[in-house]
């Protein structure tokens, strides 16, 4: 695929570097930041004090903590939905999910793409 940047036509890989390149970190951290801020405006997900940690991001992993299963659910919907907008899959197979305690029922599953 290519862009044309001004008067510049390059290749896509040109323009964006390819995993392990030194600016990839960054691209990907500015290009997947907003999903923290839709996950926090969702109204669910855990605070430390006034500090959110509802949605943490690792390289391309994520981790979202709640306090109750539909509020996970609705954080997953979240993703999801960015997803489609932004052209990202979730992988459902690479999925974990624990739970603590017994306010969540033992048939409680997360589901992809309910939203």
């Amino acid at each position: 695929m290519y862009a044309t940047v001004g008067q510049t036509k390059a290749t896509l890989n040109a323009l964006f570097p390819t995993g392990g390149g030194i600016l990839s970190p960054y691209l990907f951290a500015f290009y997947i930041n907003d999903i923290i801020e839709d996950v926090r405006n969702s109204g669910f997900g855990i605070y430390i004090g006034s500090v959110f940690l509802g949605c943490i991001l690792y390289a391309d992993d994520i981790l979202l903590h709640s306090g109750s299963c539909t509020g996970l659910q609705y954080m997953v919907n979240v993703c999801v939905q960015y997803g489609r907008q932004w052209d990202i899959l979730f992988n459902p197979s690479k999925t974990q999910l624990i739970t603590f305690g017994s306010s969540c029922p033992t048939t409680f599953r997360i589901t992809f793409g309910q939203c």
